[in-house]
């Protein structure tokens, strides 16, 4: 086992949920820059560049804001953002909805914009849910990126795989319970938690947990097989081209071998040999610097595809002879041409 690579990977695990908090915080600012309405949008399903229910020009001009604060009035907590405000709203929806129907300036507002409680509603729920929603698409990004480090880095495959196929069968094991396996885990898995944390998880922390984070872990890492799927085909694709070029290369020598040994002695020069060394050579060359044999191999492949004058027979037997012992002794090659 690498236990750099491990202690590695263990360290990249541990940044994970820094790395999560710093992205939610950067992705409402990446997303202004590219549309400031983009959340008016999205909450309003396309109806409004603004907040058609609660903007500054509808507070001023009807007496909904003494509406509002009719629901606010009830808690001293104060809200940082938007989406704290429209939770606390559903969370009191029964008593806001009331105080909202009872309010004949603002239905008259709504009948005349063509806006609607139920739309009110919908606003306020994708807007409360705006958070979970884009940690959510966070958590999936992140997670798919240390999918693809711990496989092309740390080379984790079987690993990613038995981490999916556990992953999978909890979710769907779950799924079918009606959510009953997450409450069945909930003491074993905050008694693991309390190794790491001496602070209690709450139930509510551990099903959302369980029911947002598994499965956007277990859509990451079957987006990862996806890749890992194409990419093993275009690999296949082109072992199965390199063995057919390495065999034509290592057939050829053998060829010009048996010739050579036919013609021992012969008074003549040969000129160029008609063999494409160069997919060889390209394998060979990200080898060399960790390969001796590799490194010797691409020397005399190099060197005779650059020659420029010719060879005397007993002399290219040699180096031919060398070549074809190489080939078949090397490693990284052995599993093409044997």
């Amino acid at each position: 086992m690498n236990y750099k690579k491990a202690i590695a990977a263990f360290i990249l695990i541990l940044f994970f949920p820094a790395i999560i908090i710093v992205s939610y915080f950067c992705s409402f600012k990446i997303i202004k820059a590219i549309d400031l309405n983009i959340f008016n949008l999205y909450a309003s399903d396309g109806f409004s560049t603004t907040n058609p229910y609660l903007n500054n020009e509808v507070l001023k001009n009807t007496i909904i804001a003494d509406a509002v604060t009719q629901v606010f009035g009830k808690t001293e907590k104060k809200f940082t953002t938007t989406q704290e405000a429209y939770k606390f709203l559903l969370d009191n929806k029964e008593n806001a909805n009331r105080i909202l129907l009872q309010n004949h300036e603002y239905k008259k507002y709504m009948d005349d914009n063509g806006l609607s409680i139920n739309g009110f509603w919908n606003f306020a729920e994708k807007m409360g849910k705006l958070d979970e929603n884009i940690i959510n698409a966070i958590i999936y990004i992140w997670l798919l990126i240390y999918v693809l480090i711990f496989y092309f880095f740390f080379g984790y495959r079987k690993g990613i795989f038995i981490t999916v196929f556990l992953i999978y069968t909890l979710t769907v094991i779950n799924s079918y319970s009606d959510g009953l396996l997450s409450y069945a885990l909930y003491r074993p898995f905050t008694n693991f938690i309390a190794i790491f944390n001496t602070e209690a998880l709450s139930l509510n922390e551990h099903l959302m947990m369980f029911n947002s984070f598994f499965p956007t872990l277990k859509e990451a890492i079957l987006t990862y097989i996806l890749l890992d799927t194409a990419y093993q085909i275009a690999v296949d694709r082109k072992y199965k081209k390199n063995v057919f070029l390495f065999r034509e290369i290592l057939y050829s020598l053998k060829i010009m071998k048996h010739t050579l040994i036919k013609n021992k002695g012969g008074n003549f020069y040969i000129t160029k040999l008609h063999i494409n060394f160069y997919p060889l050579i390209y394998v060979l060359k990200r080898k060399r610097k960790r390969d001796s044999n590799s490194n010797e191999l691409f020397n005399l492949m190099t060197s005779i595809q650059n020659r420029k004058f010719s060879y005397k027979p007993d002399e290219l037997f040699l180096i031919v002879t060398k070549m074809i012992c190489l080939i078949e002794q090397n490693k990284h090659l052995i599993s093409y041409v044997k």
